[in-house]
């Protein structure tokens, strides 16, 4: 059965000084995709998080800092330290941390029992090289930045999973920030001062993960896009009950979400409205050389005609010649439209008025070892 642990930690120092144009959101995300039990449901959770945290930083037009993703065989100890200690952040910055693989529960331990341990890509024999959550929790706390998110997804054993049938999942359209309720967010993101606390399941019970995601993930996504359209309460505390009531729903009642929110207030001297980024964002699989060539390709400071002159070079670079390019909704699975040759593609990206990011779903290569489709989610 996918043991799930959810822990969202945001810790807000506000710096009342810094403009809000310089808000940088740096993520941090490992995913343990290459596991034979697991792996898609982990897949499915970071592919979702991926997206659902652009449509925000695109609303919010804050800056996104989008290369440290590691799934598969890069989901190791390691590369969590390193990402970790050469995170550099301002103090009006945004952390992100997520998870989503297994994780255990040491029983001896009398210091935040309730917080997971990170298994990564690691096996039971290979335990010592397992990664508390409040390692993450402390190093993260120290960086200085204003608010600090950590969200795990933690599986340890095996059983049925229940099926999860989400608000998200049946959008099937590209998401558009013109249809999100960006006060809300601004309270949130914003104007929250405090901290908060929540877990996926009361401990001693199990939480569910089926392909499609983790039900308290699902839960929490759909909860914060009820929030963009104009639903629900933009107040941490009721978007934590909602999010338990919709896990009890999701799970037949059987994974009781516990939280706790310590906010202070509002933040007296809320951020003045950022400035639009200077280009769309772009949030790459992990693929740094990929995503560098989509921000040529959509950098405005360049002319049309310039960014046009990119796209034969990027593509002999990168791409096999016949390499095809899906579109697909928010919910990442309904397609739209026919596939696009990516010569094709890329020319009516660099000419695109209005294009405000791009997130690269998925990313295969033949075995040239160039790309030969990609699926991506475009937001307007």
């Amino acid at each position: 059965m996918k043991q799930f642990l959810l822990y969202i930690l945001l810790l807000c120092c506000f710096c009342l000084n810094v403009k809000a144009d310089n808000v940088k959101i740096h993520a941090i995300v490992f995913c343990n995709t290459d596991d034979a039990k697991i792996g898609k449901s982990c897949q499915s959770d970071q592919e979702r998080f991926v997206n659902e945290l652009g449509i925000i930083e695109a609303a919010l037009k804050c800056e996104i800092d989008w290369l440290n993703v590691y799934t598969g065989g890069e989901c190791n100890k390691p590369n969590l330290e390193i990402a970790i200690s050469e995170l550099r952040c301002k103090p009006n910055d945004v952390i992100f941390f997520y998870y989503s693989g297994h994780g255990v529960h040491a029983a001896a331990d009398p210091v935040d029992g309730w917080l997971p341990q990170m298994c990564l890509n690691y096996q039971s024999y290979d335990q010592d090289k397992f990664v508390p959550v409040t390692y993450v929790r402390d190093k993260l706390a120290s960086k200085g930045a204003r608010l600090c998110l950590i969200l795990t997804d933690c599986c340890n054993n095996d059983a049925d999973w229940v099926t999860v049938k989400g608000l998200v999942n049946s959008e099937g359209k590209s998401p558009s920030t013109m249809e999100i309720d960006v006060e809300r967010l601004k309270k949130l993101f914003y104007e929250s001062r405090g901290t908060v606390i929540a877990t996926s399941s009361k401990r001693g019970e199990v939480s569910y993960g089926p392909e499609s995601g983790g039900c308290f993930s699902v839960a929490f996504w759909d909860e914060m896009y009820r929030i963009e359209q104009g639903g629900g309460s933009a107040d941490w505390g009721a978007v934590l009950e909602a999010t338990k009531k919709r896990t009890l729903q999701y799970t037949n009642n059987e994974q009781e979400p516990v939280y706790k929110v310590d906010i202070d207030g509002l933040n007296p001297n809320p951020q003045p409205n950022p400035q639009p980024n200077p280009s769309p964002v772009i949030i790459a699989v992990g693929e740094k050389e990929l995503g560098e060539a989509f921000k040529q390709i959509v950098n405005l400071s360049s002319s049309r005609a310039e960014r046009l002159n990119m796209v034969n070079a990027i593509v002999r670079k990168l791409f096999d010649p016949d390499a095809q390019v899906f579109m697909v909704g928010r919910n990442l699975t309904t397609k739209i439209g026919e596939p696009m040759n990516i010569t094709k593609y890329l020319e009516e990206l660099a000419l695109s008025k209005t294009v405000k990011g791009v997130n690269i779903v998925r990313a295969n290569k033949s075995n040239t070892g160039k790309f030969n489709n990609l699926i991506v989610s475009e937001i307007r």
